[in-house]
């Protein structure tokens, strides 16, 4: 798997002046490492590239977990988004991006546990 093929799965991150060719091939080195062949099998690239545009993704701060509005007021103008309606509760890091909820939750199919530190 190589910065090309990464950009197939995840075009968003094409812009080379936000998201540098190094930069991808550093978190795509990362994942290679941390991603389990044995554990994703023909899943396996889907999986390091999940896992590099979450690493990408929270490294630029360019998004946030999609909420939802589950109260909200009229008057005074109020509102309260409930993120765990989108996130996993033990997911930790994960929970940062829809990539890293995407990887999470595939990684809980798999079986492959947690890989590193959360």
């Amino acid at each position: 798997m190589n910065v090309q093929d990464f950009l197939n799965y995840f075009p968003e991150f094409n812009d080379l002046n936000v998201f540098p060719q190094a930069t991808i091939q550093v978190w795509l080195d990362v994942s290679l490492n941390l991603v389990s062949p044995r554990a994703w099998g023909s899943s396996y690239n889907l999986g390091v590239s999940l896992l590099t545009a979450h690493n990408l993704w929270i490294g630029q701060s360019k998004g946030e977990v999609q909420k939802i509005l589950d109260t909200k007021s009229i008057d005074s103008v109020s509102g309260h988004y409930n993120v765990d309606l989108t996130t996993y509760k033990d997911a930790g890091y994960f929970n940062q991006s829809e990539y890293g909820i995407r990887y999470y939750q595939l990684m809980k199919m798999f079986g492959a546990g947690v890989i590193g530190v959360i």
